[in-house]
């Protein structure tokens, strides 16, 4: 059972606005326990009791208030704290990815712009689940600009980024190392990876030049 009450009467009285980075529901297949677990240190064992448990909180909820958190967008957010502010705040979920690049009016920035890089610790199937990643990698797509994403580690699923605007994941990790060695050399192993993404486009601006100037050549010796 839920009992509410001790909660105080102004929380009916206000407006809550929950800025969230994924749209997991509370439970089931893309629910917090199976997508977040793991990352968590979950074993399969684990994610089964975790999953049951929120699938019983989601029932106790709906129970008492009416309203099914199980499966609503953005409720699995936080490992559930989602779902307790659907239920008991009349929150609503947003996009906080959006709401963000709307404020930093973030389209504009991307007037000019050649090419944009964004990152992410562990790039997987959940960051195209409302992550900034693909969030960025969404708005540059609409004006034609490639994406690349440096990463501390490419994960199972990041494939399906291509589809949301990302070009390219670069790791950082440039040879075997524990998590440790990567995080407290996480400044060096970023400078370096973002010095070989500016190599490799120097390699294709200069075959690019290298097209331009050969056209050039035949131009003047047709014009001849």
């Amino acid at each position: 059972t839920i009992d509410l009450s001790g909660m105080d009467p102004r929380i009916s009285e206000a407006e809550f606005i929950a800025l969230s980075d994924v749209t997991s529901p509370l439970c089931g297949p893309k629910g917090a326990s199976v997508v977040f677990g793991p990352q968590k240190g979950a074993g399969s064992d684990m994610i089964k009791v975790l999953d049951s448990n929120l699938y019983h909180y989601g029932q106790a909820i709906e129970a008492l208030t009416g309203i099914d958190v199980i499966n609503a967008p953005g409720s699995g957010a936080g490992g559930g704290i989602g779902a307790g502010l659907i239920a008991f705040c009349n929150a609503k979920i947003q996009s906080g990815v959006d709401v963000i690049l709307n404020m930093l009016n973030f389209d504009r920035c991307l007037n000019d712009a050649d090419l944009v890089i964004t990152g992410e610790g562990r790039i997987d199937l959940q960051t195209a689940a409302g992550k900034l990643p693909a969030g960025i990698a969404g708005r540059a797509a609409k004006y034609g600009i490639p994406v690349i994403a440096i990463v501390g580690s490419v994960g199972e699923g990041a494939e399906v980024l291509y589809d949301h605007g990302i070009d390219a994941m670069v790791s950082i990790v440039n040879k075997p190392m524990s998590l440790e060695e990567s995080l407290a050399r996480g400044v060096e192993l970023i400078e370096k990876a973002a010095a070989n993404i500016i190599r490799i486009l120097e390699i294709n601006h200069r075959k690019s030049g290298f097209i331009l100037k050969q056209d050039i050549h035949d131009l003047l010796e047709e014009r001849r």
